[in-house]
């Protein structure tokens, strides 16, 4: 998760892919013999064509499918060039919590991320 005063940096995935039209956090799967720092690192500039540098940690859990999911929080450039792939991603923006909280295309485990963000789990490094 990139985070810039107070907002949020989203995806709009393509629609072709698996949740098509879905929005959520930019992110994937960890290949083999990568590092979560090293995938996070990878993906954004899959999904986005950016560079960011792994920060920490902020939460986990496990989906129904049984899947874990590791949430990170990722430092980005000032004035990052963005070149979204159309094969992962449909648009970006950055948006305020509540604004990507109301969203009725969001993803469950982000929902779920939000949930337990204001449960006091973990802190961003929001402006409110």
């Amino acid at each position: 998760m990139v985070c810039r005063a107070d907002k949020i940096l989203v995806i709009k995935r393509a629609l072709h892919i698996r949740a098509g039209g879905k929005i959520c956090f930019p992110g994937g799967v960890v290949e083999y013999g990568e590092t979560i720092e090293q995938a996070v690192v990878r993906e954004l500039h899959e999904e986005l064509g950016i560079f960011v540098e792994p920060v920490k940690e902020l939460w986990q859990c496990t989906i129904r499918s049984g899947t874990r999911l590791h949430w990170w929080l990722a430092d980005i450039e000032t004035n990052p060039e963005f070149s979204p792939n159309p094969d992962e991603v449909e648009t970006y923006a950055w948006l305020k919590v509540e604004q990507i909280k109301s969203m009725s295309e969001l993803l469950p485990s982000n929902a779920d991320f939000f949930t337990a963000f204001e449960a006091g789990e973990f802190e961003l490094p929001l402006i409110f």
